[in-house]
């Protein structure tokens, strides 16, 4: 479980072929993980599988490459968000994120406004009746606000501090983003919809 409060950045390094999925090292500084830790990579949930100075490696599987924007996306020197987990002394300044992505979006703008930006995100039909005006939405693992909703995408606003610890503001448009929507949201969903 995590916040969406991203930690750190870092850099996927090298890429190998393992199977049906792939291998990735990232390339961060200072992040605190242990082999078998979970860690969020834009959101995704993988697990740590060697620590060496310097970063990291873990596996996709051939489900989070069909699931995530990493099927797409990976490749050496891509900027990726990373988080570690949710610990009992840990404040929950964001909302609770599983690191399960739900489906994949792309950015229709990032627009500057002085120190604050507002982003739109397209996304498929039928997504959106999992967001609410003033709800969460993790948006490449960073948990964000939703300000305006509409059938195909969704506004949220992003702070000074956001844009400068994430890799937000390298995002264009027709960038991928990975979205995990509220999980109340969708157990709701999930219980009215079978009545």
């Amino acid at each position: 479980m995590f916040t969406g409060i991203i930690g750190k950045t870092g850099k996927v390094g090298a890429i190998s072929s393992a199977g049906p999925g792939k291998r990735i090292r990232v390339d961060v500084e200072g992040l605190n993980l242990a082999v078998g830790d979970s860690v969020a990579v834009d959101g995704a949930c993988l697990t740590a599988e060697e620590i060496f100075p310097g970063g990291f490696t873990a596996y996709l599987s051939g489900e989070t490459l069909k699931k995530t924007k990493f099927g797409k996306v990976i490749r050496p020197g891509y900027p990726v968000n990373l988080e570690t987990p949710l610990t009992p002394d840990k404040l929950l300044s964001g909302h609770l994120v599983q690191g399960h992505v739900d489906t994949v979006g792309t950015v229709a703008r990032l627009t500057h406004r002085g120190e604050e930006a507002e982003l739109v995100v397209n996304l498929g039909p039928g997504w959106t009746r999992f967001l609410v005006e003033k709800g969460s939405v993790a948006v490449d693992g960073i948990s964000l606000t939703a300000v305006r909703v509409s059938p195909r995408q969704f506004t949220v606003a992003v702070v000074a501090h956001t844009l400068k610890a994430t890799t937000l503001q390298l995002r264009t448009p027709r960038s991928p983003v990975n979205l995990e929507f509220d999980l109340l949201a969708k157990y709701v969903e999930r219980l009215l919809g079978k009545r």
